[in-house]
């Protein structure tokens, strides 16, 4: 029983293995973290009192699009309401981080969080609200309810709008020597990291992986 566990696990690891773009590809790794995950830290400058002026984090739900088919535009949905929705009235200077901590990857290769081999990607930006008039508003909003189809229904209240982050600057760390600078350019142009399976696909592979292990136990015993 032993050997069969320690084979799924060996199976598992060589599914993500060979999903997870090379260290060396830099662009394709910080689109590929950036298409993976369902929600980024956020950072603002704070207009609350009590610490006004200082950075502020907070967590918001993000799309980029379908999985293995985003544009690499960070999509949120944002209301004054909220404390960062507040922030960005006064200065809409942001950055954002999303990290392979958030699905299964890390934790499937025994790496820390803090694990620079656990990717990261922090992107700066400025936050700006979408015109409703465009295909660009229709895209978004539908990227968004791909994800997050609860979001249809906050959408009725609230005064919620669409908004993303116009990327100024890009930084991904996903290996040992220090975070590496990504060009706006060389990102959007990494359309080719949806040749690599989404880690939510290699879950799915892992499952499956996962049970027919199980079936060959139940098949010996």
């Amino acid at each position: 029983m032993k050997s069969l566990l320690f084979s799924c696990i060996l199976l598992c690891v060589s599914v993500y293995a060979k999903d997870i773009p090379d260290p060396s590809k830099t662009a394709q790794m910080a689109r590929y973290i950036i298409n993976n995950v369902d929600w980024i830290a956020i950072s603002t400058i704070s207009t609350l009192p009590s610490v006004n002026s200082f950075p502020f984090v907070n967590l918001k739900s993000v799309s980029d699009g379908p999985l293995g088919k985003g544009t690499g535009v960070p999509y949120l949905l944002m209301t004054n309401l909220d404390l960062t929705g507040r922030d960005v009235l006064q200065d809409n200077r942001t950055t954002i981080m999303a990290s392979l901590a958030e699905i299964s990857y890390c934790n499937s290769v025994n790496y820390d969080p803090q694990d620079p081999r656990c990717g990261r990607l922090i992107i700066s930006g400025e936050l700006s609200k979408l015109d409703e008039t465009t295909d660009e508003y229709k895209m978004a909003k539908n990227d968004l309810f791909i994800r997050h189809p609860i979001m249809e229904e906050w959408m009725k209240v609230h005064n919620f709008y669409i908004a993303k982050i116009n990327i100024k600057n890009i930084l991904i760390l996903d290996n040992f020597g220090g975070a590496k600078t990504v060009t706006v350019d060389d990102y959007y142009n990494a359309n080719d990291y949806s040749s690599i399976k989404s880690t939510k696909q290699a879950e799915a592979d892992i499952v499956v992986v996962q049970m027919a292990v199980a079936r060959n136990y139940r098949f010996k015993q």
